[in-house]
């Protein structure tokens, strides 16, 4: 298997034959393309809601219930981004480990295919 994800076509040249592909490579890309917009988004959301609020206080006692209503609105929409990226954080880890799982599996085998003569048999 390569470091793909491929396994070699016959005599382990060509190219790949049947099976599952997998490109790693682009699995880790995906991966840090989910940290990056976590990241992106979290600094945002706390700099951009961060000072969001309704003052019913400045406002006078007449506002206070549409005050009310706009806090809490505010802390839904808080709530669901915070589960945003929570999600989308393990999302990336799960993808970087599986992918680290796959390069690994695909350096195990052609650390094990290293000098085996495909034309010579079964080598045991």
């Amino acid at each position: 298997m390569g470091q793909d994800g491929t396994t070699a076509g016959p005599a382990g040249n060509g190219p790949p034959t049947g099976g599952v592909s997998v490109d790693v490579t682009a699995m880790r890309a995906i991966a840090a393309g989910l940290v990056r917009a976590v990241t992106g988004t979290e600094r945002q959301w706390q700099r951009t809601m961060g000072g969001l609020g309704f003052d019913a206080g400045a406002a006078g006692p007449g506002y206070r219930d549409r005050g009310d209503v706009v806090d809490a609105g505010y802390r839904r929409l808080r709530r669901v981004l915070e589960a945003w990226c929570d999600e989308a954080s393990g999302a990336a880890d799960l993808l970087g480990r599986t992918a680290d799982r796959y390069g690994h599996e695909a350096e195990r085998q052609a650390a094990a295919l290293t000098g085996i003569d495909p034309g010579a048999g079964d080598p045991r």
